[in-house]
């Protein structure tokens, strides 16, 4: 089994706290955010309303690193005005 220590850190990363102050709660929130983008974003966006879509893609660009949207900007195909969430 894992110990008191490995359990309440799992917790901590699950739970997002310190999240922009915690590197490792950042990262696993920036891949959170990649598999978003990556598998879910486009068969999540169809039929939506495009405003209610923006907020919910500049909700996700703000729970990012600023290293990870650049990186969003570079490797997914983000139409604007979805793609300016990443800009700021």
């Amino acid at each position: 089994g894992y110990g008191g220590d490995e359990a309440d850190r799992a917790g901590t990363l699950l739970r997002k706290e310190g999240i922009k102050r915690d590197p490792e709660v950042q990262m696993l929130e920036d891949v959170i955010c990649f598999v978003f983008l990556r598998w879910y974003f486009h068969p999540f966006a169809e039929g939506r309303d495009p405003a209610g879509l923006l907020r919910i893609v500049e909700k996700t660009a703000r729970k990012m690193s600023a290293a990870a949207r650049e990186r969003a900007l570079r490797e997914f195909d983000l139409p604007e005005p979805f793609a300016a969430a990443f800009r700021s």
